[in-house]
């Protein structure tokens, strides 16, 4: 009789197993869909009636008739992780207590030994509510340990719940394709979830329902059937205890031998597809599905133009460039075609006594040098600075080319980047005028610094020799450099005019801002009102003036590194700005597309700039 019911029990196996399925033919080949990428990439789960070694050279995919592209085939055995998974669920209520319980265990210990190396395995009992056993795993000895207790009995039988609860690990753990196997000898008794909910919950996430039935006295099959149907599994049942394990073990064969099809549709948007599937020598599948619209794109917005941009692109912005560009070209070609005075008279008035010349030349060194003295007028100071540099150009000059180049500046970075925020760095250039004019002051101030102590050497052999404290320093006029030779000869100048030497020389000190020429003025104030022996002073002070220059050359050494310091860390914050626009203009969007983070932006250019200054001040050490 044991030998009996086996028989019939595979027998009903093998109808289970080529019984029709969703694209089923007669061959027993079943296609149902899968988890995948997304449209155009199409997934399925391809289910062969005996276990074989499928390559894409054995199947052949078609959509509509055509052909399609990138087509994969890969078994379950070597799928990647989360690919297929299977949960087992069974009855543990009191009418399953004893051998029925124990069989079922014993069933599904059969079904594990089927599961590929990346299949992950799932348990669940159920009574009057749902119990995770084992939460999905592809550890074998935790699939081991799980089956090796049987679960406790308890009064209930909520099937529904107990594939609901299975649904949701299948759908936390991501699996590609999952199936459910239920197993149960009653009917369902008072689940919250439904019927129609947890198959049409299984149909949207692509998992299969299996329903085994254990016969019993008051075994009603109609809930595992309507599961089966739904969920586009299959039912079978057993007839006794016996017949679990055969069951259990064509399902994990069934299972274990399913292959992952995967491929690129080739079909429109909104299109119904049929897609067929023929394995050689096994035979023909077929399903269908809609390809999805074409998503419905929203119009841009009609395009407004920014503030900054109605500005910069209105006739009164333009008039007034061509009018800021035509005046600057104005002053260049009259600079150009100016005609330039004869410097004789000039260098005549240098050693000659003629009041015409003299007086031309009082006027126009006079302007310099009451330009220094001057402290009401930023213009007269400004013309001063320029004139004491040797910069040729007249004050309006360099303020209507720093304010043609600061708006071309900006013109020239809003063009590149679109930015208002990026346009303002073009306020640089101002600072960098100022910046050029005070270096040109400070290079000349800083050469008539270096010439002084051999120039009070070479006046003090003159004052040995039998010169005169004007002669001396007409003795350096003609053997000095620039800017030496300008400086003093002006002081000679002023002396054949009959202004006091010291005068002359507190005047080219200020210029100069020198104060170790004033010690030579008070030398000279004093060999002109008492004599002495002036050439000793002279010597004093060189030697005075070489030395405090040593100690300025040695404090500018090291604080070098203080002073590169300062500029690099400037520099950086500025350089990765400027590089992240480059590389990627929308970077800093986050930042400014905010008042708060503008605030911030705002706040650490502050702290650079303040950080600079605090540097250059604790570097600037006065000698």
């Amino acid at each position: 009789m044991r030998r009996l019911a086996l028989v019939g029990a595979l027998a009903l196996v093998a109808a289970l197993l080529v019984q029709g399925g969703a694209g089923a033919s007669g061959s027993g080949l079943t296609m149902i869909d899968a988890k995948g990428p997304g449209f155009p990439v199409r997934t399925f789960v391809l289910s062969l009636p005996d276990s074989r070694q499928l390559t894409t050279g054995n199947v052949r995919v078609s959509e509509n008739g055509g052909p399609v592209a990138d087509l994969s085939v890969v078994p379950a055995s070597q799928a990647a992780r989360k690919s297929f998974g299977v949960v087992l669920v069974v009855d543990a209520s009191d009418s399953m207590a004893g051998e029925p319980i124990a069989k079922a265990v014993a069933a599904e210990r059969v079904f594990v030994a089927h599961r590929g190396r990346h299949q992950e395995i799932g348990l669940v009992a159920f009574s009057s509510r749902p119990s995770v056993v084992l939460p999905l795993t592809i550890s074998a000895q935790r699939i081991s340990a799980a089956l090796s207790s049987t679960p406790k009995v308890a009064l209930g039988t909520h099937i529904y719940d107990a594939v609901a609860r299975a649904e949701a690990m299948l759908a936390h753990a991501h699996i590609g394709s999952g199936s459910i196997v239920v197993l149960s000898d009653g009917a369902d008794t008072g689940s919250t979830a439904t019927e129609a909910k947890v198959t049409a919950a299984a149909r949207n996430a692509h998992v299969r329902l299996f329903t085994v039935g254990l016969q019993s006295k008051s075994f009603r099959p109609s809930s595992l059937q309507s599961l089966a149907e739904g969920g586009g599994g299959q039912y079978a049942l057993a007839t006794s205890t016996q017949d679990l394990a055969p069951v259990y073990d064509q399902l994990g064969q069934m299972l274990s031998s399913e292959y992952l099809v995967s491929y690129k549709s080739l079909a429109g948007p909104s299109v119904p597809v049929k897609v067929q599937v023929h394995v050689r020598d096994v035979g023909t599948a077929s399903t269908g599905y809609r390809t999805p619209a074409l998503p419905n794109v929203t119009p841009p917005a009609p395009y407004s133009p920014s503030i900054g941009s109605r500005i910069l692109g209105s006739t009164v912005t333009i008039v007034l460039l061509a009018l800021l560009v035509a005046g600057a070209v104005a002053l260049l070609v009259m600079a150009l075609l100016q005609p330039r005075r004869s410097g004789l008279p000039a260098r005549m008035s240098e050693f000659v006594s003629i009041p015409g010349l003299q007086h031309d030349q009082a006027r126009a060194k006079g302007k310099a040098e009451t330009a220094v003295s001057d402290r009401g007028s930023f213009w007269t100071r400004f013309g001063a600075m320029l004139e004491i540099a040797q910069i040729h150009a007249t004050p309006s000059a360099i303020v209507l080319g720093t304010v043609v180049g600061t708006v071309l500046t900006y013109l020239l970075i809003y063009a590149v980047t679109g930015s208002f925020w990026w346009a303002l760095f073009a306020l640089l250039v101002p600072f960098a005028v100022r910046e050029w004019v005070v270096r040109t002051l400070a290079r000349r101030r800083n050469r008539f610094a270096e010439q002084l102590p051999d120039a009070l050497q070479v006046i003090s052999s003159a004052l040995r020799s039998g010169h005169s404290f004007a002669g001396a320093l007409a003795v350096v006029v003609e053997s000095a450099s620039e800017p030496m030779k300008s400086e003093l000869q002006r002081c000679v100048a002023d002396e054949q005019r009959g202004i006091p030497l010291q005068q002359s020389l507190m005047v080219v000190a200020e210029r100069m801002a020198s104060t170790d020429l004033e010690q030579l003025a008070l030398v000279a104030e004093l060999q002109r009102e008492s004599g002495g022996n002036a050439a000793e002073v002279v010597d004093r002070v060189a030697e005075t003036v070489r030395e405090r220059f040593e100690v300025r050359r040695l404090v500018h050494t090291l604080t070098v590194q203080g002073r590169m310091s300062r500029w690099i860390v400037s520099a950086i914050p500025v350089v990765i700005l400027v590089l992240l626009q480059i590389i990627n203009p929308h970077y800093l969007h986050p930042l400014l597309a905010s008042t708060a983070g503008k605030v911030v932006f705002a706040l650490a250019a502050a702290l650079v700039v303040t950080g600079s200054l605090v540097i250059k001040k604790i570097v600037d050490i006065e000698i």
